[in-house]
């Protein structure tokens, strides 16, 4: 993978995460 496509899954992680956090 490169840099790029690194960035852009933790990026989708992170609004996973807070998407999440307001669910519960």
């Amino acid at each position: 993978m490169t840099n790029k496509q690194v960035e852009i899954s933790m990026a989708e992680w992170d609004v996973m995460n807070i998407i999440w956090d307001k669910k519960s």
